[in-house]
């Protein structure tokens, strides 16, 4: 048990190191994290884990199966930016309509509408309006480009929006005005409810957390604290205690994000 621990404050050691940015030996690299965890990060966020863990207890059961479950932590992470990032493309839909409106209004076509209002709109739409402007420069149809970032963002409520402004195009003339301001009142709308929604998701996902991550807390508190629980838990009933206790939370964290999915409008035009 001395070399396990030894082994995992090397491991915690090493793996700080890289994270901080220092040199490593030999022509490698620096690991600079990505903006999508790989699966580097998570087994660092595991062998952290397990050497905190181990701090606390020697049970080895107990760190395997607290490790496991850091490992997966960074895909928990990604999840959550991923649908942050969506939900802010989401709500710059309303104020790009009325932007693309208004260019259109001074007299411009709605391509050019289309990236200028993304140029003001800045972030996630800006970015995808450019590609549009590219697309488009490069000899695509206007309505090839929006059909590339309509597949890109794979949203519903963007979905409604860049379909709208695809019949917006294909109409032409006065109905043009009409058709986007029918859609960013909608769409505002949408939004509105969708913020809400979000807002009540939020306290049940922090619900479900506690309750999935309680009893870990509890068991990694009570072996470390009580000689006789450790004992028990290094037995061959102890271990397969541990191990359903790991295979349930697994299943009811799943179990909660299908849950959550249900709620979550479907895409449509695909």
């Amino acid at each position: 048990m001395a070399a396990l621990r030894l082994l995992a404050v090397i491991l915690a050691a090493s793996a700080g190191w890289i994270l901080s940015g220092a040199p490593v030996p030999g022509n490698l690299p620096r690991l600079r994290l990505p903006t999508i965890p790989s699966i580097g990060f998570a087994l660092l966020t595991g062998a952290f884990a397990a050497v905190l863990t181990l701090l606390l207890t020697d049970v080895a059961v107990v760190v395997v199966a607290v490790a496991l479950m850091a490992t997966s932590l960074p895909l928990g992470l990604e999840t959550i930016r991923l649908r942050r990032k969506r939900q802010q493309v989401i709500e710059s839909w309303p104020d790009f309509l009325a932007g693309l409106r208004g260019f259109l209004a001074a007299g411009r076509s709605l391509p050019e509408a289309f990236s200028e209002a993304g140029s003001r709109a800045g972030g996630e739409l800006g970015d995808l309006s450019r590609e549009v402007r590219r697309r488009t420069s490069q000899g695509a149809a206007f309505d090839q480009a929006l059909e590339h970032i309509r597949d890109t963002l794979a949203d519903p409520t963007s979905d409604r929006a860049i379909t709208l402004i695809g019949v917006a195009h294909r109409s032409g003339g006065s109905r043009v005005a009409t058709v986007l301001a029918d859609a960013g009142a909608s769409i505002a709308d949408e939004v509105r409810l969708r913020k809400a929604h979000e807002a009540s998701l939020t306290q049940q996902r922090l619900t479900a957390l506690v309750a999935l991550v309680a009893p870990w807390v509890l068991l990694v508190l009570t072996v470390a604290t009580n000689e006789a629980a450790a004992a028990a838990y290094r037995t061959t009933t102890g271990r397969s205690i541990v191990w359903f206790g790991l295979a349930a939370t697994a299943l009811g964290y799943l179990g909660a994000r299908s849950a959550a999915r249900l709620s979550e409008p479907r895409r449509i035009f695909q």
